[in-house]
């Protein structure tokens, strides 16, 4: 457990990253990840554009309505895998971790919709801008 300060070990079969303000940690050090909130009742999902962001091949669960817009974008073009269950999760994942070649390209459409909006940051500033 990380918030025990416990390290990381060549047996370490699972390591709970239990602390806060790391995601981007994490995301950085996967292949491919799971990203959470998304399986349980009711749900909501959390935000799939930072592992996406770091090149990683994403996975989430079918209870995403706090980020439908922009879930359903990359959903559309195949740029995430969506689930139904835990044991589908971890089928995917698995299945990803072991063709590189399909968490690639699921990467390669993820980064498409990420160019798309490139600078979309800038361009919401300019318009508040103009009301200040």
């Amino acid at each position: 457990r990380r918030s025990l300060g416990q390290k990381i070990e060549t047996d370490t079969q699972v390591y709970l990253a239990d602390s806060m303000g790391e995601m981007w940690l994490w995301y950085a050090l996967s292949q491919v990840c799971f990203v959470g909130g998304s399986l349980n009742e009711p749900g909501g999902g959390h935000n799939i554009l930072e592992p996406i962001a770091l090149n990683v091949a994403t996975v989430l669960g079918k209870n995403y309505f706090n980020f439908q817009t922009i879930v359903d974008e990359f959903v559309a073009i195949q740029g995430v895998k969506v689930v139904e269950d835990a044991e589908q999760a971890a089928k995917v994942l698995m299945a990803l971790l072991n063709d590189h070649s399909a968490a690639e390209q699921l990467n390669q459409h993820a980064q498409k919709i990420m160019l798309q909006n490139k600078g979309s940051l800038a361009k919401h500033i300019a318009v508040i801008d103009q009301y200040l």
